[in-house]
């Protein structure tokens, strides 16, 4: 794996910049690197293993760049959109060793559970990041930046080191940024994984195995206690029910709603609209930061949110 982790240097020899890369793609000819924007920024005209580096795509906003590395091969590591469940992370990256020499380290990290959205002072655009705190003694440093993050559970990466606070806590952009600064990318890359888990029976906890049996009356008693509750859910559901049967307004003939996963038209979008819906189900209507309505709709097997100006009941 740690062959696949690569320090992105400057071409030019004044100039001491530098960071992470990682590679995520390859072809016959040589591979496709992840790394930061700003790496990029800083050293001016990558470099890698003193081969001469090609940028195939950047972000003026999302800090993060794919680049191209001609006559080089490594293994691309796995990506992953899901969210790694336990937490623990670990982050492989290059830093200083001495003014002349360059470390390659491993570092042991919590991810926080909520994320963070960074919001431009120009416009709407916002992205998110997670916050990462580096533990058992582990730091970072210059250099870091680039570096993947791989989720300890399941070997895959999941974000993208961007920058640091002091040496204990990081910012790292979510992989799923991926396709929104690289046009082209091989859709193969960010396919969604399932992981599988099993339990052993004998490492049951040993409360569970020394149950006493219940009488016949006590789950006959909650057995009624669940229908009854189920039945109660079900009528307070229907009181409560949201309005249905919106229709798509505001659309010019031929042209399609996008659906997206949260309140803002910079949020990732998992579907679309036909300009004659019907028939839409209306779960919830939000304002957002901007103090604007969105609804969460619901369209055959398709969910997420719309403006609210395009809907109407």
């Amino acid at each position: 794996m740690t062959s696949s982790i690569v320090t992105i240097e400057s071409l030019e020899e004044r100039n001491n910049s530098f960071g992470t890369g990682f590679v995520i793609d390859k072809d016959k000819k040589g591979v496709y690197i992840l790394t930061c924007q700003h790496v990029l920024d800083d050293v001016k005209i990558p470099v890698v293993e003193e081969i001469k580096a090609n940028i195939i795509a950047q972000s003026d906003f999302i800090d993060m760049a794919v680049i191209y590395v001609e006559n080089f091969q490594a293994k691309p590591l796995p990506l992953e959109i899901n969210k790694c469940n336990d937490f623990k992370v670990e982050i492989i990256g290059f830093s200083l060793f001495t003014q002349t020499i360059t470390q390659k380290k491993h570092i042991k990290a919590t991810l926080f559970k909520d994320d963070i959205e960074l919001h431009s002072t120009e416009d709407e655009r916002f992205y998110i990041v997670k916050k990462i705190e580096s533990t058992e003694g582990y730091s970072f440093a210059r250099g870091n930046s680039g570096s993947p993050v791989l989720c300890q559970k399941t070997k895959t990466v999941i974000a993208l080191l961007s920058n640091k606070e002091g040496n204990h806590i990081g910012y790292a952009v979510d992989i799923a940024y991926l396709k929104e600064i690289w046009q082209d990318m091989p859709q193969h890359l960010l396919e969604t994984k399932k992981i599988s888990q099993t339990t052993s029976n004998s490492k049951k906890p040993l409360y569970i195995l020394k149950k006493k049996k219940k009488s016949f009356l006590f789950y006959l008693l909650s057995f009624s206690f669940i229908i009854a509750l189920v039945v109660g859910i079900y009528f307070f559901i229907q009181a409560n029910e949201k309005p249905k049967g919106y229709h798509v307004v505001n659309i010019q003939t031929m042209d399609t709603l996008n659906v997206r996963t949260g309140t803002s038209k910079y949020f990732f979008k998992v579907g679309e609209l036909p300009y004659n819906a019907k028939n839409i189900e209306v779960v919830s209507c939000s304002y957002n930061k901007k103090n604007r309505k969105w609804c969460n709709i619901k369209y055959g097997s398709l969910q997420g949110w719309v403006s609210a100006y395009y809907i109407s009941p």
